[in-house]
């Protein structure tokens, strides 16, 4: 059982690095190269990560929760960012600040599926009994 947990996790994580790929190469490409190497590096993590709990390495543990930690850390800063945005805009601009915080609350509503709750199901699957008792032998 711990075995396809293992997998499960380990094709999530490959799909989503995969996923992050495609939308931060094609769809909105971000002007910074730091965003990019930041982006590809954690894409790189995520499908080393998800090929190590595939073929079930000791390692892929740990990694798994480290990366887990990171994708909430960047979710929680990412939504903070956003939502300090939309307060600025709504008191600064009034009318059109008010439109405009509506579609920072699009951006909101994408970040948290797509960084906060990967990062989520990772360590808690990481940290399920029978996975900890594999890696624990």
């Amino acid at each position: 059982m711990p075995l396809k947990t293992l997998r499960i996790y380990g094709g999530l994580n490959i799909g989503m690095a995969c996923l992050y790929l495609f939308f931060f190469i094609y769809v909105v490409p971000p002007y910074s190269s730091a965003l990019r190497w930041g982006f590809g590096l954690l894409s790189l993590a995520m499908i080393f990560t998800g090929f190590g709990q595939i073929f079930a390495q000791r390692w892929s543990r740990l990694f798994g929760i480290i990366l887990g930690f990171v994708l909430l850390g960047l979710c929680f800063t990412f939504t903070a960012m956003l939502l300090a945005a939309a307060a600025y805009l709504k008191g600064v601009y009034g009318a059109f600040g008010q439109g405009a915080t509506y579609a920072t609350f699009v951006g909101v509503a994408m970040v948290v599926p797509y960084f906060g709750l990967p990062g989520a199901f990772g360590v808690y699957g990481m940290f399920r009994r029978d996975v900890r008792e594999h890696f624990a032998r």
